[in-house]
């Protein structure tokens, strides 16, 4: 768009200066001629021919074609005006036109109105006259309406709901196995029975209500009549084929929708199996049996003599039993372990009045432990019973023991089986607690009848007859313990507790024994009794704790022979007065001359001291060696004996250090030493004690 040119008085643009000044000269004040030329030059040059509506003005001035610069210049207003005129009457005449039209429209739109006026004269008239036509359609939709949808809840309930429906049912089983009909008809009558809810929630509940009881009724006559054909078959269940019936694992599925029939089921099967397995026990015992079965060919107890085979082959029947009465049960309650649960959450859900506890979470491991448990009760009483006559009627304490451990083995493999709670663990741990109280009692019955007998030292100090049957069942004992899997792990734990019934009470009374005997008889019949049972515990590794105690006795002992030794050999050798006399000066005594006065220490005195010195070495390693004599350990002896002799040189290594100085101080005096009359030195001593 063209910026406008400002105006002026002569309506263009485009003016002379002469004029113009004239103009300007006359309407105002004088100004300077300067001046005014100075603002028009500063207007225009302050004027952007950048600008677009410049540019577009000069475009148009230059489509004009006009050559005269001038006359264009003077001309330029009028022809504008001009075609403006012109373009305005062009506009005018073409408005004319449309003007004209719309008063055609406006005659039209006038028509078209007083039509509609008509129209909708002639529609009140119709709609006033056809109201009650559509009132009544209406009203007759709506009954249709309602009919079609009683017609369909009829249908509804003639398909799901009506008596004639459960009429067919029967509640009995057909001969032989329920098949697929019979559980399709259960499930027919649950779902009537949940269906039922929508009836339920009708304002007239009397048919929901009727159809409930009866389908209520069929389906408890289905779930009874299924519940006693369950209890027929286990009745004559042959677990000896480990495969159960696939009808059977369907039936109990079926059957722990109702949590009480399920579990009364179970309780028949026990039952029936309890009796069983009792008759199969009892027969393998005895080989007596009734009815069918099959003769054992070698009954437990005209085979087993022995007193723990008889236990341990009753104790592998039962861990037989077991494992195949595990097995034959296992696909039910494992295979289908997942769906019972499903059955049994339902039935809870279905009868919140159930005695069933609520929220027990039906585990199918748990469940066949205890039913295989409950079908092992009776023959775990009549295991009892044996075992605890087997037990008693021996005074035997070892074969208690071996008992009580070979119990204690088995109940460790039949608790990963069965848990370890239940019939046949309370079982086994009776056993076994009757078995270590049994070894208990006669171990104290046996320490008591040595009691009141009158024991002494056995000849050369020999460990006494009752200690040795003691350590020969200790070794048993020990032997055990070692083989046992039970035991794996607490080896000294237990081996510790058997010691203490079995080992210590014979070791105090051997002790007591010794107390009544003089040195060095004492300490070598203690020694040699700690030797025996060091001997009989050595070979077991889990016997170190008792083997360090056994160790620390055998030194304190050791070391009271060795004392015993050595004062005899200071007694012998005839130098303990010397020495008591020259004891009484320390080494760097000065008064050590003042000793020559007393009358021990007189040359006649010394001389004989000296006199007995060599009578008593030549032999005094043999006699001593000879007073231990019966110390069953030569190696122990000869450890004594050396340090003993040890001892007695290094008392006598003093002796002669203080003769010495004696010597000394005697020259320095003037006076006779000791040497003369005791010659003998520490050298010689150990050469001739070595």
């Amino acid at each position: 768009m063209s910026t406008p040119l400002p105006s002026n008085p002569m309506g263009s643009p485009f003016f002379d200066e002469s004029a113009s000044t004239d103009a300007t000269l006359a309407e105002g004040p004088s100004f300077p001629r300067g001046s005014t030329v100075s603002s028009r030059i500063s207007n225009i040059l302050s004027v952007s021919y950048a600008d677009q509506a410049i540019r577009d003005a000069l475009q148009t001035l230059q489509s004009r074609g006009a050559s005269d610069y001038n006359q264009v210049r003077r001309h330029f207003y009028h022809d504008v005006q001009k075609e403006t005129i012109q373009c305005n009457a062009e506009v005018v005449q073409d408005f004319g036109k449309i003007a004209v039209d719309l008063h055609k429209i406006g005659e039209l739109v006038a028509v078209l109105r007083e039509r509609c006026t008509v129209m909708r004269n002639d529609l009140d008239v119709s709609r006033s006259e056809i109201n009650p036509v559509l009132k009544e359609s209406k009203d007759l939709l709506e009954k249709s309406s309602e009919v079609e949808q009683k017609r369909d809840l009829l249908d509804a309930t003639q398909t799901h709901f009506m008596v004639h429906e459960l009429s067919d049912i029967s509640a009995s089983i057909p001969p032989g196995a329920p098949g697929d009909e019979f559980f399709e008809k259960i499930v027919q009558v649950k779902r009537i029975r949940r269906d039922c809810q929508v009836l339920l929630g009708a304002e007239n509940q009397s048919l929901g209500l009727q159809i409930m009881e009866q389908a209520s009724k069929r389906l408890n006559g289905l779930f009874q009549s299924l519940f006693n054909w369950v209890q027929r078959e286990f009745k004559t269940l042959d677990l000896e084929n480990p495969q159960i019936s696939a009808a059977i694992r369907r039936s109990l599925r079926a059957l722990s929708e109702r949590p009480s029939l399920f579990r009364s089921c179970l309780d028949a099967f026990s039952v029936s199996r309890e009796a069983v397995l009792s008759d199969s026990f009892h027969a393998a015992l005895t080989g007596s049996v009734g009815g069918d079965q099959k003769q054992p060919s070698k009954p437990i107890e005209l085979i087993a003599h022995e007193p723990i085979r008889y236990a341990g082959d009753m104790l592998a029947w039962i861990h037989s039993a077991t494992v195949s009465e595990r097995e034959a049960l296992e696909a039910l309650f494992i295979g289908e372990g997942r769906e019972i649960a499903k059955g049994l959450e339902a039935g809870r859900d279905d009868d919140p009045w159930s005695v069933d506890e609520e929220g027990v979470v039906f585990d199918p491991r748990t469940a066949l432990a205890e039913l295989v448990d409950r079908n092992l009760s009776s023959v775990a009483r009549l295991l009892r019973q044996r075992a605890e006559q087997v037990i008693h009627s021996h005074d035997d304490p070892g074969v208690a023991f071996k008992i009580a451990n070979l119990v204690a083995f088995y109940r460790s493999i039949l608790s990963k089986l069965l848990g370890g709670e239940g019939s046949v663990a309370d079982t086994l741990r009776a056993i076994e607690t009757s078995a270590n109280r049994q070894f208990k009692a006669g171990v104290r019955d046996h320490i008591a009848a040595l009691e009141h007998e009158k024991q002494v030292i056995p000849d050369h100090c020999a460990p006494p007859e009752f200690l040795a049957d003691a350590l020969r069942l200790i070794g048993e004992l020990m032997i055990t313990v070692d083989t046992s899997i039970d035991a794996s792990g607490h080896e000294e734990q237990i081996s510790e507790s058997v010691l203490e019934e079995a080992l210590d009470p014979f070791l105090e009374h051997s002790k007591a024994i010794s107390n009544h005997a003089e040195k060095p008889d004492r300490q070598v019949f203690a020694l040699n009794c700690l030797l025996a049972t060091k001997s009989a515990l050595q070979p077991f590794s889990f016997t170190k704790s008792r083997l360090g105690k056994i160790k620390q006795s055998l030194e304190g002992i050791s070391r009271e022979l060795t004392d015993y030794q050595y004062s005899r050999l200071l007694e012998s050798s005839g130098i303990m007065p010397l020495m008591d006399a020259l004891n009484r000066f320390s080494d760097a005594d000065r008064r050590l001359l003042s000793a020559l006065e007393l009358p021990i220490l007189q040359p006649q005195s010394v001389l004989e001291i000296g006199q007995q010195l060599d009578d008593f070495l030549p032999s005094a390693l043999m006699d001593a060696t000879e007073i231990i004599r019966d110390l069953r350990d030569p190696d122990l002896a000869r450890q004594i004996t050396e340090e003993a002799a040890e001892l007695f040189c290094e008392d006598f290594e003093q002796l002669e250090h203080k003769i010495s100085t004696i010597e000394e101080q005697a020259e320095s005096a003037g006076r006779p030493g000791l040497r003369q009359v005791f010659p003998r030195t520490t050298a010689e001593i150990r050469v001739l004690l070595s």
